[in-house]
């Protein structure tokens, strides 16, 4: 029988107070590193609203008197709620009580309503809904809509999703009936969406804020010829873009030196500048009718790495912001990507657990993601390139410098105790799942480009959790062997196997306003995966199947023993300010 594993306590956002002091100190912190940066000064930082949790995604009605924004969790696909403020003084209203993820809230032309993304996992739909600006019932706009922004001449731009392709979304215009549409850009490669779209005042250019499938550095397209442009702004990744009033500048959320700021650049051939910088980070962006001010959400982001036993939780990282947990084979370690500020990029550490010592395992080499071998002997990880990233590998203790196994690849993953790895091979147009040799040699694809996702491998290297794309829906394990497909769910969700192999983690993306539960399934014994249904488990098999162990916590990490596991715990607390420019 499967032993029920206790949820760790809940970590909590900060009280309000807390959450002041520390927003003070960053703000004291900015003044000293800003007499560098003269853009603007945290001391010109007006606060507009005063949540403990965070306030994100601002965008401002035409007239910029109403200000609507979205409360708790993250600015893209939370489930918090959608609020409107009217400025400089109004309370703060929420107008949804709406679960499901959302994104984007904009005002509609007149000011009456605000109009969101949804995005419906159980169909996979990405559709526009609006909801009047003082609260009521939510009414769907448009289906196959996401992003929208209303650009006069009776005209929308928005993202829709390709025919017969849930996950290539490019950026169309047309009219509200949907007449009239015309394609302005679709990224060339398949697998990426293009989430939101700004035009500029002259009418002529598209900024892009796109992922692939994490966030890359925004594009300007041409509004009327259906190419493919070129990256702007700095070269991290980037969530948030807008014009100014005259169109002489671009702004910019972006991702540089481990740390989200503004930034902003002459258009169109100017080079980027940094607005912002500092401890804190800024999150979502709206530029005023006047174009002598920014809002945008400041705050700080955290992130660390916890650890469940019998004796309950405690951190294990070290100062920096720690993701991506995993215990070493015997048990012993934890390793961890440690995203140091010093560095700006995320290194390779571990914590080991009888000493409590945390120690870097390669020392400057930037990692993305990593797998620890079943023996503890080898690490393969992802490397940036300029143009793509490559995948590694390299002996623990460092008897050797790193070597690349593959080009343009990511998301290794060691094949049981054999001398080979799977990963995500990167295409111009499509990714697939490919095979490769440590000592780089036999590179083969094993899964063509109707793979859009990859999770962990089984222990004996034969099974692989994988998002299918394409015309198909759903997470599947497939067979290394002979390609056979077991459906494991209906939508996503990412199984990961305990490494005795006899049990399956199956954390369930998402369940609303909650954290996403971790099923722990037992898996008889001669089998790999549990007993699995038919249509495979939907969203809330947490609640429908009884008597099954459920971890309160996304993605954990598996232990040596079912009462063992790490995870990470990670917010974002911050609240919109305008931001003065000169």
């Amino acid at each position: 029988s499967v032993v029920a594993a206790q949820p760790p306590r809940n970590w909590k956002v900060p009280a309000a107070a807390i959450a002041a002091a520390l927003l003070a100190a960053v703000l004291v912190a900015w003044y000293f590193d800003f007499r560098k940066h003269p853009v603007t000064s945290p001391s010109e930082f007006v606060q507009l609203t005063d949540f403990s949790d965070s306030a994100s995604a601002p965008a401002l009605s035409g007239d910029g008197r109403m200000l609507t924004f979205l409360r708790g969790g993250n600015p893209f696909l939370t489930t918090g709620a959608v609020y409107v403020k009217f400025l400089p003084n109004g309370e703060s209203t929420r107008i949804t009580d709406d679960p499901r993820e959302k994104y984007n809230p904009v005002f509609t032309p007149d000011g009456s309503r605000v109009a969101y993304t949804v995005h419906n996992r159980d169909e996979n739909t990405w559709d526009t809904w609006t909801v009047p600006v003082t609260g009521g019932s939510p009414s769907r706009l448009m289906r196959n809509a996401a992003g929208m922004a209303w650009i006069g001449n009776g005209q929308i731009l928005f993202s829709e999703v390709r025919s017969g392709t849930p996950l290539h979304m490019g950026i169309v215009v047309s009219r509200e009936s949907r007449a009239e549409e015309r394609r302005i850009y679709f990224p060339e490669n398949e697998r990426a969406m293009a989430h939101y779209s700004y035009l500029s005042p002259d009418r002529k250019s598209v900024l892009t804020v796109e992922m692939n499938p994490t966030w890359l550095p925004c594009r300007l397209v041409p509004a009327d010829k259906g190419s493919q442009g070129r990256q702007v702004g700095p070269p991290g990744p980037c969530t948030a873009a807008a014009w100014s009033p005259d169109g002489k500048w671009m702004y910019f959320t972006a991702e540089t030196n481990g740390a989200n700021h503004l930034w902003r650049q002459r258009f169109p051939l100017g080079a980027p500048e940094q607005i912002t910088s500092g401890p804190g980070e800024e999150r979502g962006l709206a530029v005023a009718p006047d174009g002598k001010s920014l809002i945008s959400s400041v705050g700080i982001r955290r992130s660390s790495v916890w650890i469940h036993d019998a004796a309950g939780d405690r951190l294990l990282s070290p100062e920096g912001s720690a993701t991506y947990p995993q215990f070493s084979g015997d048990g012993k370690r934890v390793y961890y990507m440690l995203l140091k500020k010093a560095s700006g990029t995320n290194e390779l550490w571990f914590t080991d657990l009888q000493s409590g010592s945390a120690n870097p395992v390669l020392a400057g080499v930037p990692v993305v993601d990593f797998d620890i071998s079943r023996d503890g002997r080898r690490v393969a990880f992802t490397t940036p390139t300029d143009s793509s990233s490559d995948v590694l590998v390299a002996p623990l203790d460092g008897s050797s410098p790193p070597r690349v196994v593959a080009r343009g690849g990511e998301m290794a993953r060691f094949a049981g105790r054999a001398d080979f790895l799977v990963f995500r091979k990167l295409g111009a147009r499509a990714n697939s799942i490919a095979r490769v040799r440590t000592d780089g040699t036999g590179l083969e694809t094993i899964l063509d480009a109707s793979a859009s996702g990859m999770n962990y491998l089984s222990p004996d290297g034969n099974w692989i959790g994988v998002h299918l794309g394409d015309m198909e829906r759903g997470t599947v394990a497939v067979s290394l062997k002979d390609r056979t497909r077991k459906l494991v769910c209906k939508e996503i969700c990412s199984p990961r196997w305990s490494d005795d192999g006899k049990y399956l983690f199956l954390t369930m993306n998402p369940v609303p306003e909650r954290a996403n539960p971790t099923l722990v399934l037992p898996i008889p014994a001669g089998e790999v995966l549990p007993a699995l249904p038919a249509t495979g488990f939907g969203p809330n098999a947490a609640e429908e199947l009884r008597g099954v162990s459920v971890i309160g916590q996304d993605w954990p990490a598996p232990g040596p023993n079912l009462q063992t596991y790490a995870y990470v715990k990670a917010e974002f607390a911050g609240n919109l300010f305008r931001i003065p420019l000169h």
